[in-house]
């Protein structure tokens, strides 16, 4: 009967992998193809606004001729307008740095390692969440040198993503977050650390099991530690651990090897 109820329960958890990753992909592939549909209009957007401010300046110039007696009004019309580029130009951008984020975030089949810089890893995944923070979650980081770490981007992206959305959620009113990287031991360590309400002591035992969480139903599937753990121990052969204090906050703890084994070959969990 045990044996029976073990294998019941691992089919259940294979079931629920299998239909998380296939939103992932399914996910992913709907993301990417929004990203490649904006990305055509802010670049054609980017280069107007380039010509427009370029052309406003010399008109700008030209009125300026005091021969011209051109009425104050016109030059005041002028410098506004081109301050409004400058606005038009700053919004953009932001919408082009949120672009880049999903780059990374979209690319949930990518099956080939490369080599990335992990720091412009995490803020570029940083970006995606900063409208869950809203104004009561500041979001602090502290990125060391490494040098390039060899990974799955669009997974190791997936485990960021999920361990900061947690970590907001487990902020209920202020707080703040801290991304911290280092090189320990000749391996990238990232360590993310909340200010939240911590994690049961009953409950940390089983926070990696699949099926597990104490979000209610509907807001957790009790997948995404489990997911992320597969993805950090089985396809880069990391480690993946937290110290949590209830009352107190979390701290969840990726150690990375810089390069993959040559031979090594992994398939994709996620």
């Amino acid at each position: 009967m045990n044996e029976a109820e073990d294998l019941r329960q691992q089919l259940d958890s294979t079931v629920l992998r299998m239909e998380e990753n296939y939103r992932m992909v399914v996910l992913g592939r709907l993301t990417a193809g929004i990203v490649h549909e904006i990305n055509t209009p802010i670049g054609a957007i980017f280069s107007n606004n380039d010509v427009i401010r370029r052309s406003c300046g010399k008109v700008r110039e030209q009125l300026s001729d005091p021969a011209l007696n051109v009425p104050p009004a016109i030059l005041k019309m002028m410098k506004v307008i081109e301050s409004l580029l400058d606005v038009d130009r700053m919004a953009c951008e932001r919408i082009a740095t949120i672009i880049r984020g999903l780059k990374t975030y979209a690319r949930v089949d990518e099956s080939e390692l490369r080599e990335v810089d992990l720091g412009e890893l995490i803020g570029n995944t940083m970006k995606l969440v900063q409208s869950e923070c809203k104004c009561r979650v500041a979001l602090e980081t502290h990125f060391a040198e490494i040098g390039p770490v060899q990974c799955y981007p669009a997974l190791l992206s997936q485990v960021i993503m999920n361990l900061i959305m947690n970590a907001v959620q487990a902020i209920e009113q202020e707080g703040t977050i801290t991304v911290r990287t280092s090189l320990e031991e000749g391996e990238a360590l990232v360590e993310i650390t909340d200010t939240g309400v911590g994690i049961p002591l009953e409950n940390q035992a089983r926070i990696f099991s699949a099926g597990f969480t104490t979000k209610e139903l509907g807001v957790g599937t009790g997948l995404g530690l489990n997911i992320a753990r597969r993805i950090i121990v089985e396809n880069h052969g990391g480690r993946i651990w937290f110290k949590s204090e209830p009352g107190v906050g979390t701290t969840f703890y990726l150690r990375l090897p810089l390069r993959q084994p040559v031979s090594a070959s992994k398939e994709i969990s996620a």
